[in-house]
């Protein structure tokens, strides 16, 4: 099992952000000569993972990109016997977070109709794209200032 500063290809593991069925959710850095940027890795539990059920997820994901409201991919791939998927961190945590952080509630109805605006935005262009989500849920919008980001697809179709 990786922990912290664990390098994991051109990744070094900082620390968990979550931890769900399917495997850990870490926050990683990429160094390079230039900059130094913080990312998000999933690495699943099962070491027999099925490489394929990840290409798929890896797949569908890189189709669901390209809008504000839809966490990017970044990387899928295995490196040092670890299957990983990278994604962009969302330095805010989930919506989940936010709303224990808020008393279980919007502060204000006027944020309440933001987030709601943010994430049927993101539904939108998924489903424009044939894409269903299938677990959308309060730990699958992330956040990044106030933009709201549909993420996790890994039950999606």
């Amino acid at each position: 099992m990786p922990k912290p500063l664990d390098k994991i290809g051109p990744y070094t593991l900082i620390s968990k952000l979550g931890r769900g069925a399917f495997g850990v959710v870490w926050l990683a850095e990429k160094r390079t000569a230039i900059a130094t940027t913080k990312v998000a890795i999933k690495i699943p539990n099962d070491e027999d993972v099925d490489v394929e059920t990840v290409r798929q997820e890896a797949a569908l994901w890189v189709h669901a990109s390209g809008h504000p409201n839809v966490l990017p991919i970044i990387d899928a791939d295995i490196h040092d016997g670890h299957v990983i998927i990278v994604s962009e961190y969302a330095p805010d945590g989930s919506l989940s977070k936010w709303l224990e952080r808020h008393g279980g509630r919007a502060p204000t109805v006027e944020a309440a109709v933001e987030l709601m605006l943010g994430i049927l935005a993101g539904l939108e262009h998924l489903h424009k794209r044939g894409i269903i989500h299938r677990d959308l849920k309060p730990d699958n919008i992330l956040l990044q200032n106030d933009t709201p980001r549909l993420a996790d697809f890994g039950i999606a179709r």
